[in-house]
């Protein structure tokens, strides 16, 4: 299929979600030749097995082409991108690829071969800095829980929101004190967050809790409360596209510290 206008340009895009976590597969230069790709089946867990519909782009006259040879960005199903949109550069027509590094492709017309899917397997990526976890428990641990288990890993913490100064734990809104922060006395004044508490939710007989690190600087804490809610009876643990009990979860951050 040849593409020569804008319309034709923007029908094809839409047709193909525009790319959306998608991705750059390839590019070959001399003649340049782009590969792009998105998944049309799979559910993104760990190993589970995924389908990629893939194109060759063939751009003719080339009249603008600004992709950075420096390393930045790797062309991979593995590297994700955010999409890719049109470009109307009349009498031509162009690319704008969001990688997120951005570059650009400007041509009088563009070839389109639809190539074959390509089967493959989501690759296991853990989020070390969000952890949502599900648990037998029938009650949300109070404030003072967290303070009292982080202590006994050495850790002194306190409560606050977005900014604040320190609260005290029994002036939380127990149960749902999400949307406050766990911090330290120190760097109350040299940031304004913390280890985020994102979501505590009693679902009938079990519990929710969701939790995101937004101050690198408390890593040791951040991996001793992951511990500490691995330790929570029947844990499940997400993270990223995997999921773990709590002894897969504890071996695993023993593997990352070696």
């Amino acid at each position: 299929m040849k593409i020569c206008t804008i319309t034709e340009l923007n029908k094809w895009l839409e047709d193909n979600y525009f790319f959306e976590d998608g991705h750059v597969l390839k590019i070959e230069t001399s003649p340049l030749r782009i590969e792009v790709g998105y998944n049309i089946a799979g559910n993104y867990e760990a190993n589970s097995e995924r389908i990629i519909q893939t194109f060759t782009l063939q751009p003719d006259k080339i009249e603008e082409w600004t992709f950075p040879d420096n390393g930045n960005f790797t062309p991979s199903d593995d590297n994700y991108i955010e999409g890719i949109a049109s470009i109307d550069s009349f009498p031509n027509i162009g690319l704008e690829f969001s990688t997120p590094l951005t570059f650009r492709l400007v041509t009088d017309s563009i070839t389109v071969v639809k190539n074959e899917i390509i089967k493959t397997t989501f690759k296991p990526c853990v989020n070390d800095s969000d952890i949502f976890v599900t648990s037998s428990l029938t009650d949300i641990p109070t404030p003072e829980y967290w303070r009292d288990q982080l202590k006994e890993h050495g850790h002194d913490i306190v409560f606050r929101y977005f900014g604040s100064e320190e609260k005290s734990p029994d002036k939380l809104p127990y149960p749902d004190y999400s949307g406050y922060y766990i911090q330290t006395e120190d760097r109350l004044g040299k940031t304004k967050e913390g280890i985020f508490i994102r979501q505590l939710l009693k679902m009938g007989e079990s519990i929710s809790l969701h939790f995101q690190n937004k101050d690198m600087e408390l890593i040791s804490i951040w991996d001793d409360l992951t511990i500490i809610l691995s330790e929570m009876a029947d844990a499940t643990i997400r993270s990223g596209n995997c999921k773990f009990n709590g002894q897969e979860w504890r071996h695993h951050l023993s593997k990352r510290a070696v």
